[in-house]
């Protein structure tokens, strides 16, 4: 069970201790019916042997050969066995808080401890008539010493519950040994400071009961919520990554990209549409690189409203000007989260096969990298700054182009790919990255993937933000044919290793 509010455990924690006590109860309440039920037996056994003549060997208690004195034990446990089969049956009627429980077990623990006084009472007046208060005292003492232990044990009382039916009795017992004891000051003194350690044991298994019980509560409601947390977590991861275009491997106009958050959540995201020309071959390629400040949750719900921007701008097949599709992510960036100081920095690309250029526009976003020829270098610079810092009437997004040659490749980035940690101190920066890339492309083996694997081997591994790199190819004589899945705006998740090491 998960909790959302401290009132809602508390709730739980009291309605699973009453669910406890009333499941103990029914329990203590069956084993004492057990063993005044084998009471009761033994009685009736005893009485029938005395009505045929037999004859006990007791000189020092001569009630136990009357019948007088097993008639009146019969009815004194089989009222007491009368009174726990009502009391299971109460409780599992009326289904009682656990104020009323406790109160029932209270006049329970009470009654039957005063009804074996009397009945102690009764067989010294019987035995010694001149001694009868006192005679039967330690036998009292004994029982309510087994009874509270044995009820403590059972029943979850906690160490208030437990010491409140004690004191009536102790009382009671304490009148018994001022009054009617026949030792001696000091004895009775002695007696007295036994008889009100008795509970003590009983007390001590109460209080390990509760704190038990408590850890266990504790334990399960954490293990319950970090297990729901994880599953909404994931279930969010899910949902965000769905929302990232497939890779395009073959054709004109290609895609790759490899997407880590820094957790199990971040705010890094990328959109992709490809639109056809009239005879059905690649003609443009927009994709949108965003970094959302921060990361984890609000970072990664953040980049889902902005996806679904995205999707309403790009649906409709017509591929919108860069810089207003910047300039529109900033309005709705400033309008809604401006308050909330959430900011994200993005570059827009659109690659134009006929053309060959690539136009761009980028609000605050590191630059991206033209790779060909074994060399590397920044050139999509930032054209504004970042998205939702500006009102939307004093935000100037800017628009770029460069034209591109065969055989060139576009590395856009996120900034958690420039500042990884470097394993001698410093961070990896914009000239480091550049440099990784550019020899990747000498060795003719430049995959985003690659590139991330050997970023992992030159840094500590351990991120400070969520890495995405994305890269573009523009490839006029490869095959024009393109599968109809690349076409579609949105599609299925690309899955990474949660590891980058393990690239």
């Amino acid at each position: 069970m998960v909790f959302t509010t401290p009132k809602e455990m508390d709730r739980a924690y009291d309605a699973e201790r009453l669910r406890w006590l009333r499941r103990r109860f029914v329990v203590y309440a069956w084993i004492s019916i057990a063993i005044n039920g084998l009471g009761l037996l033994t009685s009736v056994l005893t009485l029938v042997m005395l009505a045929f003549g037999a004859v006990f060997d007791v000189t020092d208690q001569p009630a136990l050969n009357t019948p007088l004195f097993w008639a009146s034990q019969i009815l004194t446990l089989g009222v007491v066995i009368g009174v726990f089969v009502w009391a299971i049956y109460w409780v599992r009627r009326n289904k009682p808080d656990r104020a009323q429980t406790i109160r029932l077990i209270y006049g329970l623990f009470v009654g039957t401890h005063l009804l074996e006084m009397v009945h102690l009472f009764l067989i010294g007046l019987s035995n010694d008539p001149g001694h009868a208060i006192g005679a039967g005292h330690l036998q009292a003492q004994t029982s309510l010493f087994i009874s509270h232990l044995f009820a403590a044990i059972i029943i979850p009382w906690s160490v208030r519950e437990a010491v409140r039916p004690l004191l009536p009795l102790l009382f009671v017992h304490t009148i018994i040994i001022a009054l009617f004891s026949s030792e001696s000051i000091g004895n009775r003194i002695g007696d007295l400071i036994v008889l009100w350690l008795i509970g003590l044991p009983g007390v001590t298994v109460c209080w390990v009961k509760q704190a038990r019980f408590h850890r266990k509560f504790q334990f399960r409601s954490f293990r319950d919520a970090y297990r729901y947390a994880t599953r909404e977590v994931e279930q969010a991861r899910a949902l965000h990554e769905s929302f990232f275009p497939a890779p395009i491997a073959d054709g004109q106009l290609r895609l790759d990209y490899y997407y880590q958050p820094m957790s199990q959540l971040g705010g890094d995201y990328l959109h992709a549409c490809l639109t056809m020309d009239g005879d059905g071959r690649p003609a443009s390629l927009l994709c949108a690189v965003i970094d959302v400040t921060g990361h984890g949750l609000s970072a990664t719900l953040t980049a889902n409203h902005l996806h679904a921007l995205l999707k309403r701008q790009t649906q409709s097949g017509r591929l919108p000007d860069p810089g207003e599709l910047i300039a529109e992510l900033n309005r709705y960036m400033h309008e809604s989260f401006s308050g909330l100081s959430v900011f994200a920095t993005a570059v827009v690309m659109r690659l134009d096969l006929a053309e060959q250029r690539v136009v761009w526009s980028s609000a605050g976003h590191p630059p991206a990298f033209l790779v060909g020829e074994g060399h590397c270098e920044p050139a999509l610079e930032s054209t504004a700054c970042i998205l939702g810092a500006l009102e939307p009437e004093s935000f100037h997004p800017g628009v770029r182009e460069l034209p591109l040659s065969e055989n060139i490749s576009i590395i856009a980035y996120t900034d958690g790919a420039s500042e990884l940690p470097l394993a001698g101190g410093g961070m990896l920066g914009i000239n480091g990255l550049a440099e990784r890339v550019g020899a990747l492309s000498a060795s003719g083996g430049l995959k985003t993937e690659r590139l991330m694997r050997s970023l992992a081997e030159m840094t500590t591994g351990e991120r400070q933000d969520d890495i995405l790199l994305v890269q573009l190819d523009m490839k006029p004589d490869a095959a024009s044919t393109v599968p109809d899945a690349v076409v579609q705006a949105e599609r299925e998740t690309t899955r990474v290793p949660a590891d980058p090491a393990a690239v």
